[in-house]
C-alpha cells in the first residue's frame, strides 16, 4: 500500500514507499492481530488531549470543563502508552491545579494549540507536554531569560 498527497508548501505529489497491509475481518481476531502500536497510540493520546482542550475550554462550566479533563486523565492512563513519558506528561498537565480559572483557562487554550500544531510557543511550567514541539533555539531563548530575570 502507498499513500499519495500533495504537499500543500511545495504543491509537489509525493507517494510514499510501498509497505504490506493486511485487512482482517474476523469476528475474533487472533491476538497477534490486536497488538498496539505504540507510537500510533501516543499519537492518538495527543489528539485526542487536545480535541478534549478544546472541548473543556469552550465549556462555561469550570466544574464541568475539569471533569472533562479528567476523563481524558482516565482514557489516558487506561491506553497501552500510559507509561510512556510524554503520556505521563499529559496526564500530569491535565492534572494541574491553577490558582486561578484564568490561569487554567489561558494555559489550557495555550497547550490545546500546541498540542494541534505540535509547534512549541512559550508555556509555562504547568505545560510539560508541549516541551516536546520546542526547537533547540527556543529552549536555549527561554534559558537565558529565565538565568536574566530569576
Amino acid at each position: 500500500m502507498t499513500v499519495t498527497y500533495v504537499d500543500p508548501n511545495i504543491g509537489r505529489t509525493l507517494t510514499t514507499t510501498p509497505i504490506a497491509f493486511q485487512l482482517v475481518r474476523a469476528a475474533q481476531p487472533s491476538a497477534d492481530l490486536l497488538q498496539v502500536n505504540l507510537s500510533l497510540d501516543i499519537q492518538r493520546n495527543r489528539v485526542e488531549t487536545a480535541r478534549v482542550l478544546k472541548l473543556a475550554m469552550d465549556t462555561s462550566s469550570y466544574k464541568r470543563s475539569h471533569a472533562i479533563l479528567n476523563a481524558q486523565v482516565d482514557k489516558i492512563k487506561a491506553s497501552a502508552s500510559a507509561q510512556d513519558p510524554f503520556c505521563q506528561r499529559l496526564i500530569q498537565d491535565l492534572q494541574h491545579r491553577f490558582p486561578t480559572e484564568r490561569d487554567y483557562r489561558s494555559s489550557h487554550t495555550n497547550a490545546y494549540r500546541q498540542h494541534c500544531t505540535e509547534r512549541g510557543t512559550y508555556a509555562p511550567d504547568s505545560t510539560t507536554s508541549t516541551l516536546a514541539y520546542l526547537s533547540t533555539n527556543q529552549v536555549q531563548q527561554a534559558s537565558h531569560f529565565l538565568s536574566k530575570h530569576s
